[in-house]
């Protein structure tokens, strides 16, 4: 419901924008439990994944569509590579994240792993999506 407010309120880039900031939150959070609340067990990693999870919830159908709108002829190639390089990208950081904490005793280098991925997807997004330039009188 917030999803269809924000998109038709703000439009799809600030529902983005807006999802990699609750995305964020939700991550600093992880990283300074992980930091800070060692001994609280388990909730270190699901309450801040619930904050990132609800992140996505609003990133990730923004995203899509407009991977899937920029040429409306090829829809279905972009969104067959959408869902291919979700799949693939999630794989690859789920092996990683099991080898960086085969040896670990705290949830730090997961902490840091989602840390490095949101900067990553911050400058990813600043860098592929421009503002739209109005156009000057002539």
């Amino acid at each position: 419901m917030l999803n269809g407010y924000i998109q038709t309120r703000y439009g799809i880039d600030r529902m983005i924008w807006f999802g990699i900031g609750v995305e964020a939150i939700g991550v600093g959070m992880a990283a300074l439990m992980a930091a800070f609340a060692v001994h609280w067990g388990p909730i270190i990693v699901f309450a801040p994944q619930m904050i990132i999870s609800f992140g996505n919830g609003l990133l990730l159908p923004g995203a899509i569509a407009g991977a899937v709108s920029v040429r409306p002829h090829a829809a279905g190639t972009a969104a067959g590579i959408t869902g291919f390089s979700q799949m693939a990208v999630g794989a690859a950081i789920t092996q990683y994240a099991g080898t960086l904490l085969a040896e670990s005793e705290t949830a730090i280098p997961l902490a840091m792993l989602m840390v490095a991925l949101v900067v990553g997807l911050v400058i990813s997004f600043a860098l592929l999506v421009r503002p739209a330039i109005s156009p000057q009188p002539a």
